[in-house]
């Protein structure tokens, strides 16, 4: 009785993993600049006046590909997230970024 009770949560355990490992394959991918589409170069310069971008990098959500560009504007460097249609999500100063929230 006990040993199937552990397999059972063994098997439990196995399943969850899967199923929440599914959620994370999709990694960033890198982008050249030149590929990133100009709605999203334009709600970077529009929102971050000045803005140079240094590299970018995507991932697909729900069907959408949403870009994390990164890049300097006046003596800030930052990180920003924007849907491939312009809409900007979240605004990161860039060394916030990489200790809070890059994978």
């Amino acid at each position: 009785m006990v040993k199937m009770m552990k397999r059972q949560i063994l098997r439990a355990a196995v399943l969850a993993a899967v199923f929440f490992a599914s959620f994370n394959l999709q990694a960033h991918e890198p982008v050249a600049l030149d590929q990133v589409p100009a709605a999203v170069m334009k709600s970077l310069k529009t929102r971050l006046p000045g803005f140079i971008a240094a590299k970018a990098m995507y991932e697909m959500q729900d069907n959408d590909k949403i870009y994390t560009v990164e890049g300097r504007a006046g003596d800030k460097e930052y990180a920003v997230i924007v849907a491939s249609k312009g809409v900007i999500l979240e605004v990161y100063d860039k060394d916030y970024y990489e200790k809070n929230i890059e994978d």
